[in-house]
């Protein structure tokens, strides 16, 4: 009869089909029995796997260099009709998805350029360029390139600095670097001309950023991007983010003597400078800044959230576009820059972008700022393509990303456009409008194109403070991440820590610090992290295979017990270390095994050492020894109790009942210190742990256990600890140094330790260092094959003739 199990929610049903055909149900309310694991094997250990399992044929490849692959004309022919049937079923798609993205850039490219110091036009030229050449090398669908805050932010800096040298040499003018020149350039005060110098230092840097992506790209250094938590990139976006916050504050307060600040305290000296100058407020300025946050706010987070429940809006509303029509239009009726002082863009050029060139002489003094900045943008953009290929399934090459980067910034720095990075917020709504192929970059463009060409002029009348407002709202995501600081401290502090440290550095110096703030905690943590090391005491789960943590407790909060889990002899012991073993990590393991140890001693099932060896050893540190001194006497009046003697007795019948010997009561008597806690023993022996259905198949001792016990005079117990390295993601020359030390000292004492698990990482570690136990190998696979064979060593030490008579010998001389 076969059957099934089906589960609901309420109770079990197990249906059973009878051979007949004829189905019955029957109900029951206890758990379902999921089967039954058997086995029958020889106890293994390494040197027996190795030589069976292994083939020596299988050759390495040492081949450093990836072959690249050649495709032929019927093979490009094929891909090339695959991609246009892949493109069809989801071309309306890319077209809606392409012209919502190229409607928010219109006004986030205007915004992003005032932010980086240059004027509107720029933004534009990087809303038309980047999405197509994105198109063409790119490959996640969901990713949209061009204009960044955090990016515009990062690149005011050297542009201010440097502006200046290339003035004097083609203008012959000199530009304070510390004036206000982008509300010069703003408010048409200082003709356009004045402008170029900063942008050819914006050129320049992109140029750069673009030549060091694309040596990250070659040379496949994108995995080291991987070194960056994401706590710490969340930490130092969210502190950008306030900087960019507090850059656009003047703005809409339309406060225009304030001076700006770089480097440290500069977040502050922006609001101390703002209150100084606070009588200089417009009014207006600030009522059309209020206004049009209160209305990108309600569409935002009102509006579109009602339409996509009741009627499945599936294309967000331009509401960047609407507030900045909607301005122009009543900027240019009522004339608001003439008549009430109010900023506006000025002044934009018509027509497609012209081809520049980098100023070559400054290269090395921008070098500098653009590693940081190449690194910055590889970094956010990397982790956008690495979130939308997780979430969508996407199979794409984090390298060729790069490489694609790196091709862009190079290839439209010749085309007055400044560094780029992929964008939070257009991402989200360009994966929001579900398109799937590259096309929709080309739709965006075309779009900016159209503007470029026949709108720009119209734009003009703009105020600067509506642009100001649409990059405030653009970064409530960014603004409030902080709130997940609660989040972070309850589930993962080093988390915490990481954002926290980085948001506060990037806050109170400045950005370029902030991220090598960002970067030193991130190292901490990874030290940290490698230095720190964890032992569990195992117990095993009984009549399983599978060692537990001593204070593991299941999903039902019922801890264990350990009378049921604890089945070995008291006199074996199991340790999983886990962490890596490493130069800086050894000293705190052997720390934390020996006070782990020391905990065990506390254990009086664990307490059979003499004394005498002990004394004379002074190889372990002073603590483990009082552990030892304290903890390890034996009292002969527990031994020589009734009960023990009886179990003893009964111990007797059953280790002879497998040597086929008889028993010896007035030896049993005299040497009932030999017992390891007998009862645990006997407890043993009758929970069938000795295995005695598959010790035909035990391997062999090595040596006669018997002759290394009589070498030491008055030892004659043993105890094992089973480490199980297994949870041991690497070790070096030193952490295995470590280890033999603490196999050595251990050894000394009268405690084995045997190893358990993948002998791989201790490559480095010769095997005449091991010390090994007479009668074990050095590792063994699994805790299960030590145990058995500790228990084995340990019942045959008791059942072994040849040690009985010469006990009895030795016994009859003293007396």
């Amino acid at each position: 009869m076969s059957s099934y199990v089906a589960v609901n929610n309420d109770e079990t049903h197990c249906k059973s089909l009878n051979l007949n055909g004829t189905m019955h149900e029957n109900k029951f309310v206890t758990n379902v029995h999921l089967g039954r694991i058997t086995f029958s094997r020889p106890i293994a250990d390494w040197d027996s796997l190795m030589s069976k399992h292994t083939n020596s044929s299988i050759k390495k490849s040492h081949c450093c260099l990836k072959s690249l692959s050649c495709c032929s004309k019927q093979q490009w022919k094929s891909y090339s009709i695959y991609f246009i049937k892949s493109i069809f079923p989801y071309f309306l798609k890319d077209i809606s998805g392409g012209l919502t993205i190229g409607v928010m850039n219109i006004p986030q490219g205007m915004a992003y350029s005032l932010l980086a110091g240059l004027p509107p036009v720029y933004g534009l030229y990087i809303g038309f360029l980047s999405p197509l050449f994105y198109a063409i090398f790119g490959r996640c669908t969901q990713f949209s390139m061009g204009t960044f805050a955090v990016v515009s932010l990062l690149i005011v800096g050297p542009i201010e600095q440097h502006s200046s040298k290339v003035a004097v040499n083609h203008h012959n003018s000199i530009i304070n670097s510390n004036s206000t020149l982008v509300e010069d350039i703003i408010t048409n005060k200082l003709p356009l001309q004045y402008s170029e110098p900063r942008a050819i230092v914006a050129v320049t840097l992109t140029f750069l950023v673009g030549i060091i992506q694309l040596i990250i790209g070659f040379c496949q250094l994108g995995t080291f991007t991987s070194y960056l938590a994401p706590s710490m990139v969340s930490g130092y976006t969210s502190g950008a983010g306030f900087h960019v916050l507090s850059s656009q504050i003047c703005s809409l307060f339309g406060v225009k003597s304030a001076k700006k600040y770089q480097g440290p305290g500069s977040f502050f000296m922006v609001y101390v400078n703002l209150f100084k100058n606070i009588r200089e407020t417009n009014l207006f300025t600030l009522l059309i800044s209020a206004a049009s946050i209160a209305f990108l706010m309600i569409i935002k987070f009102c509006a579109e959230p009602l339409l996509k429940q009741y009627i499945d809006l599936k294309i967000p509303i331009p509401s960047e576009l609407i507030l900045v029509a909607l301005g122009t239009i009543i900027s240019g009726t009522l004339n608001l820059h003439s008549t009430k002082n109010v900023s506006i863009v000025g002044y934009i050029a018509s027509g497609m972008p012209q081809v520049t060139v980098p100023h070559w002489s400054i290269i090395p003094d921008l070098l500098p700022d653009a590693i940081l900045i190449g690194f910055v943008s590889t970094f956010l953009s990397v982790s956008l393509v690495k979130l939308f290929s997780l979430k969508y399934r996407n199979k794409v090459n984090f390298n060729h990303e790069i490489l694609s980067l790196g091709i862009i910034n190079t290839f439209t720095s010749f085309f007055s456009c400044f560094v780029q990075s992929g964008s939070l917020s257009r991402s989200m709504v360009l994966a929001g409008t579900k398109t799937r192929t590259p096309l929709s970059g080309i739709f965006s463009s075309m779009l900016i194109v159209f503007v470029l060409l026949f709108l720009g002029p119209y734009f003009e009348a703009t105020p600067s403070c509506i642009l100001s407002a649409i990059i405030v709202v653009a970064l409530k995501n960014i603004l409030t991440q902080p709130k997940k600081l609660p989040y972070l401290w309850n589930t993962y502090k080093p988390d915490f820590f990481l954002f926290t440290v980085t948001f506060l550095g990037t806050i109170i110096l400045d950005v370029t610090y902030g991220l090598l703030v960002g970067l030193i905690s991130c190292l901490i943590v990874l030290t940290e992290r490698q230095r720190s090391i964890k032992l569990l005491e195992l117990c095993n789960i009984s009549g399983t295979e599978l060692y537990v943590h001593k204070h593991y407790e299941l999903l039902t909060k019922t801890q264990i017990d350990k009378t049921q889990s604890d089945y070995l002899l008291s006199s074996i012991k199991a340790i999983r270390v886990l962490g890596s073993l490493n130069f800086s990590s050894a000293e705190n393991f052997t720390n934390r095994i020996y006070k782990t140890i020391n905990n065990m001693m506390l254990d009086e099932d664990f307490n059979y050492v003499n004394n005498n060896v002990l004394s004379h050893h002074n190889g372990i540190n002073d603590k483990i020894q009082d552990g030892y001194h304290n903890h390890c006497q034996l009292n002969e009046a527990s031994v020589n109790t009734k009960d023990s003697k009886n179990n003893i007795y009964e111990l007797s019948k059953i280790l002879n009942e497998r040597n086929g010997t008889k028993s010896n009561d007035n030896y049993l008597l005299r040497n009932s210190n030999v017992v390891s806690k007998s009862s645990d023993i006997l407890r043993t022996e009758r929970c069938n742990l000795s295995h005695r259905q598959t010790e035909p198949n035990l391997p062999s001792l090595h040596v006669d256990l018997h002759d290394f016990l009589m070498k030491h005079d008055g030892e004659k117990l043993r105890r094992f600890l089973l480490l199980d390295i297994s949870g041991i993601t690497h070790i070096d020359p030193a952490g295995a140094a470590a280890l033999t030390e603490i196999q050595r000292n251990l050894y000394k004492n009268n405690l084995f330790v045997i190893l358990c698990g993948d002998p791989t990482p201790f490559k480095c570690l010769s095997a005449c260092d091991w010390y090994v136990c007479p009668g074990l190998k050095s590792i063994y696979p699994t805790l299960y094959d030590a145990g058995a064979v500790c228990v084995k060593l340990l019942c045959q030490d008791e059942s072994n003739p040849r040690r009985s008579s010469e006990s009895r010998v030795n016994d009859t001389n003293s007396e």
